[in-house]
């Protein structure tokens, strides 16, 4: 097999030519190569700045599209998800108001078929309830046959509901006549109120004992029932307790 030949000797002398060239080159020559090749060197490092430059700056521009993007699902994510808890609080409390609304009106339909029941039902134990209380108003320099008629139903609105209240009495203050009488009542919640019974209901008057306030502005009530319902949480639940006692003991009595 044939040696191969070197062109090492080729090499050295290409590099000894170019020595002679540059030894033989004058100051003014060496100067102009010099600032030729510092001119290109330049003009291919400037190039590649201008190449990496806008490569960076449209890396750049494609991030903040990407990061506007991302934050605009962001915000359109958080924005579906208030509105669906709005939504949904929403219908939770339309729910609870739908359900509140059919309690109270079971719980009205139970009292007035309880209250009819309680009528007819009436034992001797509960008319001598009643001839005690005849008895106690003597005592109290009222005649049975003298008391006026809204005094006597005041009485009975108190007797109905002091069950549910820390305390309810017939104002003994507040004048009473044959179409008016006054009620201070103190609701479990320790809220004082005075009530005004007339022919068209009972309203608030004030917002003490024996208080009567003549630039009060409030919607009258049908019932005790209702207007109690509309100032004491605890009245509602002491009412619907009671009320489910007394359903269940009737039930029991028309089973045995």
């Amino acid at each position: 097999m044939p040696r191969r030949r070197s062109n090492l000797g080729r090499r050295t002398r290409g590099a000894e030519a170019v020595r002679r060239v540059i030894a033989n080159q004058t100051e003014e020559e060496r100067a102009s190569a010099n600032e030729r090749n510092r001119q290109r060197m330049a003009q291919i490092r400037a190039q590649e700045t201008a190449e990496r430059r806008a490569a960076r700056l449209e890396d750049t521009r494609l991030r903040a599209r990407r990061s506007r993007s991302a934050a605009s699902g962001r915000l359109r994510s958080q924005q579906n998800e208030r509105d669906r808890l709005r939504v949904a609080a929403r219908r939770q409390r339309e729910a609870a108001d739908q359900r509140q609304t059919r309690l109270r009106a079971q719980q009205s339909r139970d009292y007035n078929r309880l209250a009819f029941r309680m009528e007819t039902d009436c034992n001797p134990m509960e008319l001598s309830s009643m001839s005690g209380f005849e008895e106690n108003a003597e005592l109290n320099g009222f005649e049975g046959t003298d008391m006026k008629d809204m005094r006597l139903e005041a009485e009975a609105v108190v007797n109905d509901v002091l069950f549910a209240v820390n305390t309810m009495f017939v104002s003994k203050t507040l004048r009473c006549a044959d179409d008016v009488a006054y009620i201070n009542v103190e609701t479990r919640e320790r809220n004082r109120y005075c009530l005004e019974l007339t022919e068209a209901g009972l309203k608030i008057v004030g917002y003490a004992f024996d208080e009567v306030d003549d630039h009060l502005q409030s919607p009258y009530h049908e019932t005790v029932y209702s207007l109690l319902d509309t100032l004491s949480p605890a009245y509602r639940e002491a009412f619907g307790n009671a009320l489910l006692q007394r359903l269940e003991a009737l039930k029991r009595d028309g089973q045995s």
